[in-house]
């Protein structure tokens, strides 16, 4: 591995330090809820794994899962809505539920990222219209010029045997 690799890895692992969007998911979750955050950490231990995707093994796809959670709209109408619920029902069933928003997501959860795949369509366009042909037209020249060469070769090669039949003649 080279020394810019090395360094690139050792940058990423650096930047990533301390960059745990559940972690901090959880922890606002707790100080919303104050007093009620041991019962969220110990009697709603589902709930919580769910939330904070605790068993997803996917480093990326838990990032994502607990930044969208975050997102400042989607957090106060869904998720502590929900969350705050789930802690009333555990003290008294049949209390009043805080209204939850329904509905899809407002964040795209995709951002930038979803642009992947048409950049991707468009460098395979200019690869294959633009690198492609011009690639084909020197491979091309190489073989004309080979076949050139290759028929001065037999002409030469030729004229001596012909030369070399007239001496002997």
């Amino acid at each position: 591995m080279s020394r810019a690799h090395a360094a690139g890895l050792v940058f990423g692992l650096v930047m990533l330090v301390g960059c745990d969007p559940c972690g901090d998911l959880d922890e606002r979750i707790c100080s919303d809820l104050g007093d009620d955050c041991q019962v969220w950490r110990t009697d709603l231990s589902a709930l919580r794994a769910s939330y904070l995707s605790e068993n997803d093994r996917r480093l990326t796809s838990r990032w994502r899962t607990c930044s969208a959670l975050a997102d400042e709209p989607d957090y106060s109408a869904r998720l502590l809505p929900s969350v705050r619920n789930a802690v009333a029902r555990l003290r008294d069933p049949h209390a009043a539920q805080l209204p939850v928003a329904t509905g899809a997501p407002s964040s795209s959860g995709g951002g930038p990222w979803m642009l992947l795949p048409l950049l991707a369509a468009a460098g395979y366009f200019v690869y294959y219209k633009v690198t492609v042909p011009k690639r084909r037209a020197e491979a091309s020249a190489r073989v004309d010029h080979l076949s050139d060469a290759q028929a001065r070769a037999l002409e030469e090669l030729r004229a001596q045997r012909d030369q070399g039949e007239h001496k002997d003649s």
